[in-house]
């Protein structure tokens, strides 16, 4: 799996995963590509061997010392 990562300055970091089949994989941003850290970004994802695959985002965050006090997820959306 290729992940283009979309700067809002027009630049791309792509990274390259390795996605067993049938499991789950989490992608830190903020750790595996730590020039977004604290940056907005876009994503597409890309797969290279034909299979298809589900895609999220999750964002959680923590608040007034709560861990994981709240978060967010949507659905990623094929392109045409």
């Amino acid at each position: 799996v290729t992940i283009t990562y979309l700067r809002g300055d027009g630049s791309v970091v792509a990274k390259n995963y390795v996605v067993a089949p049938t499991s789950r994989y989490n992608v830190p941003v903020a750790d595996v590509v730590p020039e977004l850290r604290d940056e907005a970004f876009g994503a597409v994802i890309a797969v290279t061997n034909g299979i298809d695959i589900f895609v999220e985002r999750a964002v959680y965050w923590n608040a007034g010392g709560v861990v994981w006090a709240g978060g967010t997820s949507a659905a990623a959306t094929r392109l045409p």
